[in-house]
């Protein structure tokens, strides 16, 4: 401590701008005193940081853990530390949910905004020597603030002269002292926002890591930290190896292990493993001390079904909704796991279900809707509300002549493509005459599904089916054969384009160790169906794989109600969205958008709806809509939509203030504009102030001298939703009408 303080007090003499050092030093018990100092400055901190170096005994470690928890302070552990590399039991989760550890910050750091964002008022160092050089930097970045660092041995190490305080004491002592104190905790804001960051990037890397499967430095670092073992021992020599350990260490929760067996042997809810870090001798990023410590780890009947449903309410009444669920990236099966209890791997028909409904309620509670908390930085260019191509189904079970007149139909329809079943080879003559328009923006992209039934077939039996003829536009055979083999093979010899289908629908827990047998280039689409692999994060993993390696990502129903197909819509477009993004960040030209496989909506005879009031209910005879001003736009809108069908119930429309629309662009986007402010003052100023001022107007003078305008008024500003209010107003506005 005395040469630490000695050469701090040099290097501040002498550094511009030059001139006398006032040093003061306690050798009488100075710890003590300087704790209060301390204490007081930990007390009042704003953002506070626990950074944990190198850390010697399994004691101090656990001491360190007390503290972070304690404390409630973000925690960014060192891989000398002994906690970085954690492997925690799944019996015991509450080490994980009650500190906040941030093990990529690292990695976080490379991004300017990131770097520009992060700063911290208090800091406390447990142990010394850290060995992320971004982390030190941006340590740097803080000052001026109280950097407090907590070692017990008297050796300097301060290379950048911004310790303020510096506590020569064990890591069990300082812990023993700050646990009697009254520490005050901020909001958790600043904490969540890290967590988030955390994870995202985490996953990114756990994603690059699992989808390139290259033999590179931050893969092994990766895939050995994760096979480690408390059997095993790790020793790193190196000081690019012990960064990249820091960089890209993996963290799991082990199954292996019960509660008994974790009191019996270990009595503490994490395995150990044997870690020795040393200096290399390139010397990159400085020396690292020597350190050698154990490393702290820490089919369904419609009985099944009921009895899900009713654990499931059980299970979800009262939990607590996680923001950061939207990330698609783990975040489910964490939540469901530690809030539901539900194993990722089990049930994986409902989850598909559980996810969409808790997205909506997340959407519904910010004000929102399903694509903007999917995708909410997504800049939109034009007014042009986003679209998705649909893919139409048709079976070829009819005679050749009838299903050529419903495919003929569905090109009239305005689908741009057909997925056919071919159970016969004549039909694929008859298609070609149907799928070939003589307008070319009419030609129906055609995909092929080779199957028997609803068995693909042997690769012999394919070979059976004769070829289609040379000008016939083939858009995918959608997985013609089955097994890895003669998938494979079918792409060598046949030339064709081929989607994956069945293979993704039986993906194990983690895709992407089984999706990298087929990178082949004749494998040109991915057809995913997110209720039968288990949900949307699942299927946003199997859908970026394949858009990072230039494939199609198709997303399918499997015939579902209405109420998902709705949800699958937004999920392809925000799939859409992404690849556009994967596109223009690894420089690729944009594919046009792939039409999605969502047009089993027809095959429904009934669907999930509430009961719907049709005018036939009202009376038999034709009836004469009347609508004013908004009810207008409405009803002239139900006049032409239906005003043709059979049999003819609209017989006219009384039009007050409406109009068709606005015909000038300019005039639109004004229009538009104001609506928008309009419903953005609701939101914001609440519905009184509203009305006050859209009642002020001149267009309504002579309602405001109405004997009931009062009450009028009374009776409109009892509406409990300024949410949906304002979505009305904004969605309707003139400059919006078709």
């Amino acid at each position: 401590m005395v040469l630490t303080s000695l050469d701090s007090v040099l290097h501040w003499a002498t550094s511009p701008p030059i001139g006398p050092v006032h040093h003061s030093y306690l050798c009488n018990n100075g710890t003590h005193g300087q704790m209060e100092e301390v204490l007081e400055n930990i007390q009042s901190v704003n953002k506070g940081l626990l950074l944990v170096g190198a850390i010697s005994t399994e004691d101090e470690r656990w001491a360190v853990l007390h503290v972070a928890k304690y404390l409630q302070w973000p925690v960014v552990a060192d891989i000398l530390s002994g906690i970085r590399l954690r492997k925690l039991l799944s019996s015991s989760p509450e080490v994980e949910e009650n500190i906040v550890f941030v093990d990529y910050l690292d990695h976080a750091l490379l991004s300017d905004f990131v770097r520009n964002l992060v700063r911290f008022d208090v800091i406390v160092q447990i142990g010394s020597r850290i060995t992320s050089k971004r982390i030190s930097q941006m340590l740097e970045k803080c000052f001026p603030c109280s950097y407090i660092l907590v070692d017990d041995h008297p050796n300097r190490h301060d290379p950048s002269h911004f310790v303020t305080q510096r506590i020569q004491i064990s890591a069990i002592e300082f812990a023993n002292i700050l646990l009697k104190a009254q520490i005050p905790h901020r909001s958790r804001k600043w904490h969540d926002y890290l967590q988030a960051l955390n994870m995202m990037v985490g996953q990114e890397i756990s994603f690059q890591v699992s989808a390139e499967h290259f033999l590179l430095e931050p893969y092994i670092a990766h895939v050995i930290s994760e096979a480690l073992s408390s059997e095993s021992a790790l020793l790193i020599g190196n000081s690019m190896v012990i960064r990249d350990a820091d960089m890209y260490g993996y963290n799991w929760r082990s199954d292996t292990h019960s509660v008994a067996d974790m009191i019996l042997h270990t009595e503490l809810p994490c395995t150990g493993i044997l870690v020795a870090g040393n200096r290399g001798a390139s010397g990159i990023d400085g020396l690292l001390s020597t350190a050698v410590a154990p490393l702290e780890i820490c089919q369904e009947n419609l009985l099944d079904v009921e009895e899900q449903l009713r654990f499931l309410f059980h299970a979800a009444e009262g939990a607590s909704i996680n923001y950061f669920l939207p990330m698609l990236k783990s975040s489910f099966s964490s939540w469901i796991w530690k809030t539901l209890g539900i194993p990722v791997g089990r049930s994986i028909y409902f989850l598909c279900g559980l996810e969409m409904a808790t997205l909506n309620a997340i959407a519904v509670s910010q004000g929102s809707c399903l694509l903007n908390i999917l995708h909410p930085l997504r800049e939109r260019k034009s007014e042009k509300s986003p679209s998705v191509r649909i893919c139409a189904l048709l079976d070829s079970s009819g005679t050749p002549e009838e299903v050529g007149r419903i495919a003929t139909d569905l090109v009239k329809e305005g689908f741009t493509a057909i997925k056919i079943k071919i159970l016969s080879c004549p039909l694929m003559i008859l298609l070609q005459k149907v799928a070939r328009r003589a307008d070319p923006v009419e030609d129906a992209a055609v995909k092929w599904e080779v199957r028997k039934k609803d068995s693909n077939l042997q690769y012999i039996e394919v070979l059976g089916f004769p070829p289609p003829p040379p000008d016939f536009d083939i858009d995918i055979f959608q997985e013609p054969v089955q097994g890895e083999a003669d998938i494979i093979r079918f792409c060598e010899e046949s030339g064709l384009p081929m989607a994956l289908d069945e293979t993704i629908d039986k993906c194990p827990e983690n895709p992407l160790n089984m999706l990298v047998k087929y990178n082949h280039p004749g494998i040109v689409a991915l057809v995913i169906k997110p209720t039968v692999i288990g949900g949307f994060e699942r299927a946003a993993i199997i859908a970026r794989w394949a858009q990072r390696q230039g494939k199609l990502a198709v997303v399918s129903a499997a015939f579902e109600s209405g109420l998902a197909l709705s949800a699958y819509i937004v999920f392809s477009c925000y799939l859409d969205w992404q690849n556009a993004d994967t596109c223009k960040l690894m420089n690729n030209n944009l594919v046009p958008s792939v039409a999605h496989g969502l047009g089993t909506f027809r095959w429904l005879e009934e669907d999930v709806t509430t009961d719907l009031l049709g005018i036939e209910h009202i009376t038999p005879g034709k009836v004469t809509l009347v609508g004013y001003s908004m009810g207008a736009r409405i009803a002239l809108y139900m006049a032409l939509k239906f005003g043709d069908t059979k049999p003819v119930q609209i017989e006219g429309a009384v039009i007050l203030s409406g109009s068709p629309g606005l015909e000038n662009a300019v005039a639109r986007k004004v229009r538009r504009a104001k609506d928008d402010s309009k419903a953005c003052s609701l939101v914001t100023h609440g519905l009184k102030l509203f009305l006050d001022t859209w009642y002020s107007g001149g267009l309504r003078k002579s309602l405001r001298k109405h004997p009931n305008f009062n009450q009028i008024v009374s009776r409109r500003s009892l509406h409990n939703d300024s949410q949906v209010l304002a979505r009305v107003l904004s969605d309707l506005s003139p400059g919006r009408q078709p």
